[in-house]
């Protein structure tokens, strides 16, 4: 059985590291978008490289449930719909991007959207509706591209 040398092994492994540095650059980009609890939790782990079990001591939460939370929050920031939302944000004011930001990271339903913003059921209706469109043409754009690469 045939093994590679080391060295054969150091330029996969510096390009595994180098993809894992853009990802978590990413990441902490897309924070800025979270609520100030979760944008902490995201940094404390990046930025400082804490740990589950320091970050629950320091928060009196258990382990378990930083480590939840954590992944909650990055699945929320790793969704096609957000990045999707990200491409097209030019197209959106500031109301719509708050409503976005309530739903598609807060996971607010849209009564609470209405309480916590203060809007009719209405706009928060028309504003998803816009939302969802751009993400699903985002999507479309993407497989047609895929497609004609492949």
């Amino acid at each position: 059985m045939k093994t590679r040398p080391l060295l054969d092994e150091i330029p996969d492994t510096i390009g595994r590291l180098k993809q894992q540095a853009r990802d978590n650059e990413l990441l902490l980009l897309r924070s800025n978008l979270l609520s100030s609890r979760d944008k902490a939790l995201m940094q404390m782990v990046f930025d400082k490289g804490g740990t589950f079990e320091q970050i629950a001591r320091l928060t009196g939460q258990s382990a378990s449930t930083v480590s939840r939370r954590f992944h909650t929050v990055l699945n929320k920031l790793l969704t096609r719909e957000l990045t999707a939302l990200l491409r097209g944000r030019a197209e959106f004011d500031s109301l719509e991007i708050r409503i976005a930001r309530a739903y598609y990271l807060e996971g607010l339903s849209q009564k609470a959207i209405i309480q916590k913003l203060g809007v009719s059921r209405y706009r928060v209706r028309n504003t998803l509706g816009t939302l969802r469109h751009v993400i699903y043409c985002n999507v479309v754009e993407k497989a047609a591209g895929e497609q004609k690469s492949a």
